[in-house]
């Protein structure tokens, strides 16, 4: 992902073309796979959306991409603070892991998520590698 937005909009292009493929010719976005910058590993596969109250988001096609990737997998619920003129702060989260095994969802704050994110990375086995 690059480290800012440049354009402040998706293009639906791809997307749309897509679409008039037909039924049997099937993608998905991944939403994000968080991943080490030192060595290139991921480390999470994750299946994002805006939380609108929805009792479950489906996840299978993350959940065997984490699987063939073998690193852990989740659903990740997100609400923006609506008082930010930008909507860039994450205030809460809902988080399911789905692999390797499945949970329910737990909130937490986005403080306590970026934490989290922060710890996955710093906890790389590549970080911890004699070389």
């Amino acid at each position: 992902m690059a480290r800012w937005e440049r354009f402040s909009q998706r293009d639906l292009a791809y997307s749309k073309w897509h679409r008039h493929l037909g039924d049997d010719v099937t993608f998905v976005d991944i939403d994000a796979v968080e991943y080490c910058n030192k060595c290139m590993s991921p480390l999470a596969i994750m299946e994002l959306a805006q939380d609108v109250e929805q009792p479950n988001k489906p996840f299978m096609l993350t959940l065997r991409i984490a699987r063939a990737c073998n690193v852990p997998g989740y659903v990740v619920l997100y609400t923006a603070d609506e008082t930010k003129e930008e909507k860039d702060t994450i205030v809460r989260m809902r988080v399911m892991k789905i692999y390797p095994e499945i949970s329910g969802f737990n909130e937490v704050s986005g403080k306590d998520f970026g934490a989290w994110l922060k710890s996955l990375h710093d906890n790389c086995p590549c970080l911890h590698e004699d070389g």
